[in-house]
């Protein structure tokens, strides 16, 4: 079974998503604290339903994770893709 998206459009949309989780101090504190992602506020900044939001839940979590995280071998992954 296929864990990631298989589009690649999907991919960069589920990892610019997680990288903006990242970088915005408000939504990556609501992501550690609750454990959940903050869908309205995501809503409001993105341009992708919230459907697919749901669907991409896992890989838009894991992306705002290793980025956010103080490992460079899974930044430098990252950046790869």
């Amino acid at each position: 079974m296929r864990i990631c998206p298989r589009h690649d459009d999907s991919r960069r949309s589920a990892m610019a998503i997680g990288q903006l989780v990242a970088a915005d101090p408000r939504l990556l504190h609501h992501l550690l604290a609750r454990h959940e992602l903050p869908l309205k506020a995501l809503e409001d900044l993105v341009s992708v339903s919230r459907k697919t939001l749901e669907r991409q839940r896992r890989d838009i979590i894991a992306v705002a994770l290793a980025t956010s995280s103080e490992f460079p071998h899974l930044k430098g992954y990252l950046h790869k893709g």
